[in-house]
């Protein structure tokens, strides 16, 4: 339970430090730390860029998979287990705070 917490933490503090709005000409403005990270996932496939930066429940396969294999790699047979339960802690925290 606690790597899932340090794991939520993570992709929401990913998702959030990769953000960046544009103005009304265009450009970027409001940019955050790892902004160029969102920047180029955009211009990749959606299935490939939703997982890496794009989608913070959807992050939860990626992420979800390296978090677990460093903390647990002995236990590798759990891991649909734990992603689909990631996958479930993200949507009720993005619902929250929707």
């Amino acid at each position: 339970m606690l790597v899932m917490f340090a794991n939520s933490s993570f992709i929401w503090g990913l998702y959030a430090a990769s953000q960046y709005n544009f103005d009304i000409n265009r450009q970027i403005t409001d940019k955050e730390i790892l902004w160029r990270l969102k920047y180029y996932a955009e211009q990749l496939p959606t299935n490939i860029a939703k997982p890496l930066l794009l989608c913070p429940i959807c992050m939860s396969s990626v992420w979800g998979s390296i978090f677990f294999l460093c903390y647990n790699y002995n236990y590798y047979l759990y891991l649909p287990i734990y992603i689909i339960c990631l996958a479930g802690f993200q949507y009720i925290i993005y619902k929250l705070i929707e």
